[in-house]
């Protein structure tokens, strides 16, 4: 952020938003919510991962962030984004978006939407639908997009386009920063231009490097081998294409000593944060160019006399044999795809981890047979690591340093005898000066700063949640155990009704049994009663009826004595007299 901001550029007028057709402000706002999250404005790393997505090289889009950022916020609002994709569209329909200064007035319409990798492409089809016209398709622009990035190598095969070095190229500001920008076009801006002087002991260095890389017959060496030293400087392809076309002044695709000096050099300073010039110092070529002594003395070293009863080296047996020579070139041939007779870490990483072996081993391997530290090797170089791996597997260890007999014949001439002392290798990071292990080192440690800086403010957020959701379960268990005292109470007031419910059922029914037993006695008492009652009356009524039955009978005869003499007529009266008396 600091970076951006601390860049100068023009500012531009927005006229995208007020030209938007209706197509392209349906799909641009739909892009804007998706990327920007709902925001009001999309960061530039989040610009960075979408722009990439439309496959225009760095360098174009580098172009569209310059044109689009015109607040050097380092942000792109609404306004900003929208005209960020018109530019995008421009660029894929073949316009060129890298005239400087770019003119307002092709700010135009393009004739196709944006594309950016099959994001919202349901609604790019619907919106290309309503953007369609019935005119006829105009031809594609003949101006090529700006010079995109070669990849990986802008080393192995330059283009021819550029103008050679010593031409004077137009004047042009420094480009500005951006997402997009070079790493050395991003430096702070208290960066300062290239030097522009060579000391001996690093033209030097770079001679030794260059013929460290076996020149071919012309006295150069190619691309292919020239890149993987510049790589080493870990300098983004927009840099190292920049230094190629600086260096390769014949635009032969090679590179002589001085040219290779000039970009050793030129990756030196640009490790140092020091930006490229437009033009290269004369002083700088003037360095280059000057006559030095023989170079491959540099590599060959004064002849020492052998000692007394060494062997000399050109007749001592290698100790890969021809039949195990045989066996790692074919591994060797399919290992080096490239076909420039050299092999990188990469193109062997998964051929030396197939063994098992711990990777200390592996790089201690590596280190032995990479003799010159030019960060490759060649098919001989390849056979000794794989018979040095091949012996570790079987259990015998590796040897600290290279006897004289796994020493590769063809490199012994250059290595001399082995008893004089032998010749410090060459490391890039020696030769390109510790500003490049530094500056990568620098540069790890920022990016492993940021990372961990995300992973600590996540660490951070992941305790904050662990202790509320830990303050959560606490009270969730106190809750619980209140609940279960509170079930503990609940069943005990329950078990207790219960209890008192059983004793009250339980002496109801005994009252209730005591009483119905006391009215069971009653009744039977009234009921012996009664019949005693009974018995009495019945017995007063058969007495009764025994008087009864005595008192009539001598009624009768008292009258039947008595009427005797008497009248018919009375007779019958006084019998129902008495009668009525018996009644």
């Amino acid at each position: 952020q600091a970076v951006i901001e601390g860049c100068q550029r023009p500012i531009m007028a927005n006229t995208v938003v007020g030209t938007l057709s209706r197509a392209e402000e349906r799909y641009f706002s739909a892009l804007f919510d998706k990327i920007g999250a709902g925001g009001s404005e999309v960061s530039a790393g989040d610009c960075v991962d979408f722009l990439r997505k439309s496959r225009l090289s760095d360098n174009v889009l580098h172009e569209v962030w310059d044109l689009s950022d015109t607040r050097s916020c380092g942000t792109l609002d609404r306004e900003g984004f929208y005209r960020a994709l018109r530019l995008v569209a421009m660029a894929q329909n073949g316009v060129n978006i890298g005239q400087k200064p770019f003119p307002e007035k092709k700010l135009v319409e393009p004739q196709k939407l944006a594309r950016f990798g099959g994001i919202l492409d349901d609604l790019l089809k619907e919106c290309e639908a309503i953007h369609a016209t019935p005119a006829p398709a105009p031809a594609p622009a003949p101006a090529p997009t700006p010079v995109p990035v070669p990849a990986p190598a802008p080393i192995s095969a330059p283009t021819p386009a550029p103008a050679p070095i010593a031409a004077t190229p137009a004047a042009a500001a420094p480009p500005a920063a951006g997402p997009f920008a070079p790493a050395a076009s991003a430096a702070s801006a208290g960066s300062t231009d290239i030097d522009s002087t060579i000391t001996g002991e690093n033209l030097a260095k770079y001679d030794e490097v260059f013929y460290r890389l076996d020149p071919d017959a012309e006295g150069k060496i190619s691309g292919k081998k020239a890149k993987q030293v510049f790589l080493n400087s870990r300098l983004p392809t927009g840099i190292l294409s920049r230094v190629w076309e600086f260096s390769d002044m014949d635009k032969d695709g090679k590179m002589c000593p001085n040219e290779f000096a000039l970009a050793m050099h030129l990756v030196h300073q640009c490790m140092e944060n020091r930006n490229l010039p437009d033009k290269l110092p004369a002083a700088l070529l003037a360095c280059v160019a000057a006559p030095r002594a023989t170079r491959k003395d540099i590599i060959k070293g004064p002849p020492v006399a052998p000692k007394p009863g060494a062997v000399a080296d050109a007749g001592l047996r290698w100790a890969v044999s021809p039949a195990e020579k045989a066996t790692f070139d074919e591994i060797f041939r399919k290992a080096d795809k490239d076909n420039n007779g050299l092999v990188t870490g990469g193109d062997v990483s998964s051929v030396f981890l197939s063994s098992k072996l711990a990777k200390a081993d592996l790089a201690h391997v590596w280190n032995l047979c990479d003799i010159h530290k030019t960060g490759s090797l060649n098919a001989e170089q390849f056979a000794l690591a794989m018979y040095l791996i091949s012996r570790k597997v079987k259990g015998i260890e590796l040897p600290q340093t290279l006897s004289e007999d796994l020493v590769p014949p063809s490199m012994r001439t250059a290595r001399g005898d082995a008893t004089r002392p032998a010749e410090p290798p060459i490391d890039t990071t020696v030769v390109l000066g510790t500003s490049m292990d530094a500056a990568s080192l620098r540069a790890e440690i920022k990016e492993l700063q940021a990372k961990k800086q995300q992973r600590d403010a996540e660490i951070a957020q992941l305790k904050t949640e662990k202790r509320d959701l830990a303050q959560q379960l606490d009270g969730v268990r106190k809750q619980i155990e209140a609940d279960r005292h509170a079930l503990s109470a609940l069943t005990q007031e329950i078990n207790k009704l219960q209890a008192d419910q059983r004793h009250e059922d339980e002496h109801a029914k005994a009252a209730d049994t005591a009483a119905l037993a006391a009215e069971e006695a009653r009744l039977r008492a009234a009921l012996v009663a009664s019949k005693a009652q009974l018995a009495s009356l019945q017995e007063k009524v058969t007495l009764a009826r025994s008087g009864a039955s005595r008192t009539q009978s001598m009624s009768i005869s008292r009258l039947a004595a008595s009427t005797k003499g008497r009248p018919e007529h009375s007779s019958a009266n006084n019998i129902s007299t008495m009668g009525l008396d018996q009644s």
